[in-house]
């Protein structure tokens, strides 16, 4: 699952986008429940992640 959409294919996905990844093997939860084998779950990063990162790369480099 990327972003709640399920995928059979995350090769396009840049790694700095991803934000949380977990990896369920076995008892997953109910919301996975059409998935026998395991799941890896990828949550992206959001604009506003991205946003406070940059922010706070300017103040360390005493830019802002």
């Amino acid at each position: 699952y990327i972003d709640g959409v399920k995928t059979t294919d995350a090769g396009t996905l840049p790694s700095v986008s991803i934000g949380y990844m977990q990896v369920y093997t076995g008892g997953l939860p109910a919301k996975y429940g059409d998935t026998l084998g395991g799941v890896v779950v990828i949550e992206s990063k959001s604009y506003f992640d991205l946003y406070r990162a940059w922010e706070a790369d300017q103040i360390r480099q005493g830019l802002r």
